[in-house]
C-alpha cells in the first residue's frame, strides 16, 4: 500500500494536496517524503473553531473539492477523506494528505468484495453496503465533513 500511495501521489500537482517529494525504501520498509506542512489537521481546528460561519466552512471545503478534483482526474480515489486528514494551513489554505488508501483506476491492488475501506463514519452508503468506492463516496465524504464543520457533530 505505500508502494500505491507513493505512486499515486507523484502524480498529483495540485496546490490542495500534499506535495510528493520522493519514496524511499530500507528492507522492505517504504518511507514517503512529502512537504512540510505549517498548520492543524483540520479535526484539531474544528475541534478549537467549531462550528463554523457557513461561508468558512464552504471556502474549507471548495478548497477540498478543488484538490479532489485534480485527484479524480487522474482515476484516483482517495476512499479515507475525513477531517484528521485534511490540513488547514495558518492563511486558510486547505491540503488534502494521507493517501495511504488511495486506490488508482490501474492499480494492482485489490480489496476483497465487501470489505469495507476507510472510516465508517465518513463512507458513503454504497461502500456501508460493501460495493466499491467510486469518486462520489469521495464527494459525499466531503458533505459529512462540511456538516461536522458547521453543526459541530456527524450526521449520523
Amino acid at each position: 500500500r505505500s508502494r500505491e500511495e507513493a505512486k499515486n501521489l507523484s502524480k498529483i500537482q495540485h496546490k490542495n494536496v500534499v506535495s510528493y517529494i520522493g519514496v524511499g525504501e530500507y528492507k522492505k520498509n517504504v518511507a514517503i517524503g512529502m512537504a512540510l506542512i505549517v498548520g492543524q489537521s483540520y479535526d484539531d481546528y474544528l475541534q478549537r473553531h467549531g462550528p463554523l460561519p457557513w461561508k468558512a466552512a464552504g471556502e474549507d471545503m471548495r478548497q477540498v473539492m478543488e484538490g479532489m478534483k485534480a485527484v479524480h482526474q487522474l482515476s484516483i480515489l482517495h476512499r479515507d477523506l475525513k477531517p484528521s486528514n485534511l490540513m488547514r494551513k495558518a492563511n486558510g489554505d486547505m491540503i488534502i494528505v494521507d493517501f495511504g488508501l488511495s486506490k488508482s483506476s490501474t492499480s494492482a491492488i485489490t480489496t476483497a468484495v465487501g470489505t469495507l475501506v476507510g472510516t465508517p463514519a465518513y463512507a458513503s452508503p454504497e461502500q456501508l453496503h460493501g460495493k466499491a468506492p467510486t469518486a462520489a463516496s469521495d464527494v459525499f465524504a466531503i458533505g459529512i465533513i462540511l456538516y461536522e464543520a458547521l453543526t459541530n457533530r456527524l450526521p449520523f
